[in-house]
């Protein structure tokens, strides 16, 4: 008896058993789709926090990012956000330099994990990355200057405190960096001494400077020099003897002034400037005397074309010198 009703049960199971088979696969396809219906998505692109704690550092300083897609109920997914989201590579475990396919951590916040039930899929899995070993130099800082000071002046010193700046970075790159410069420090139109605090100017990511400033740079102004020569100037003769006479002719004298720009540019030789002192003469004879001048004393003067000069005198006759009273009295005639 029993073995009939199962007879029967099994037949009426098989009866039309292709259809009834696309029914329940119909069924399962139509649960589906709804259960996805209910499911919203959301997709973020989160960047990668490179964790560099250990003995290397990560050579391609530019930021990667990978892709999170996150699938829950619609009232969970309005609660969701990117910054709910880290994702990170850990780089502190390995000792060697080298390329590495890294897994990527992708984290969320507790508050959202603990409160929602949803679903997350990340790509890509992993990262690689190319690392070399970190060391630590000490480089020169360059205060980098632009603009010129006003006419007249020039720069003299430049100085900058710290001297130096801890570096740590890749081994090779260390030894390929011999300063670091810093920002721009206008010397526009400057007449005198100032300082100025800028920061650095670093070009390589990949270096982390410790002391990131702002450092004090010092700059010194002072006036700026110059030569300017005079050719051929006339040679005084002053304070001969009334009984004496100069014979013959004498050259000028060529020289250079050195002195500040502003003054000697506008500086021209007064008469009489240069000349010769005939007073401690009182015989008829040759002398070698000194050139001699009469030059302000921010001055200096060099490249002179001679030192001394030979100069002949000789006496007046008697009868053609005049004693000053008579001298006054012809000059009444």
């Amino acid at each position: 008896m029993h073995l009939k009703k199962l007879k029967q049960l099994t037949e009426k199971i098989l009866e039309k058993w292709p259809y009834k088979l696309l029914c329940l696969g119909l069924a399962i396809i139509v649960y589906i789709l709804h259960s996805s219906m209910e499911y919203d998505s959301k997709t973020f692109s989160i960047p990668i926090d490179v964790i560099e704690n250990g003995a290397v550092l990560n050579l391609d300083p530019a930021v990667k990012k990978v892709q999170i897609v996150v699938r829950a109920d619609s009232d969970t997914i309005s609660n969701i956000h990117e910054s709910d989201f880290t994702a990170s590579v850990n780089l502190n475990n390995i000792a060697k330099s080298g390329e590495y396919q890294l897994p990527i951590i992708v984290t969320v916040k507790d508050e959202i994990s603990d409160n929602y039930v949803f679903e997350v899929k990340k790509n890509p899995q992993s990262l690689k990355l190319n690392v070399e070993k970190k060391d630590i130099s000490y480089i020169k800082l360059e205060p980098i200057v632009t603009g010129v000071p006003a006419h007249g002046f020039e720069v003299s010193k430049i100085t900058i405190e710290p001297e130096y700046v801890e570096v740590i970075g890749p081994e090779s790159m260390l030894k390929q960096t011999q300063k670091i410069k810093t920002e721009n420090i206008d010397l526009t139109d400057k007449k005198s001494d100032f300082s100025v605090n800028v920061k650095n100017k670093n070009v390589n990511p990949v270096l982390m400077i410790q002391d990131k400033g702002p450092y004090t740079v010092r700059v010194e102004i002072e006036t700026s020099k110059m030569d300017k020569k005079y050719e051929n100037t006339a040679i005084s003769f002053k304070g001969l003897s009334s009984d004496l006479v100069l014979i013959g002719e004498y050259p000028g004298i060529t020289f250079t002034l050195n002195g500040s720009v502003n003054s000697l540019e506008e500086y021209e030789i007064m008469p009489n400037s240069v000349f010769v002192d005939l007073s401690e003469i009182h015989d008829a004879g040759v002398y070698d005397l000194p050139v001699q001048f009469s030059i302000p004393g921010y001055y200096v003067i060099k490249d002179k074309s001679f030192e001394t000069i030979s100069v002949t005198v000789e006496k007046i006759p008697e009868t053609l010198v005049l004693e000053p009273a008579a001298q006054e009295e012809n000059a009444g005639d």
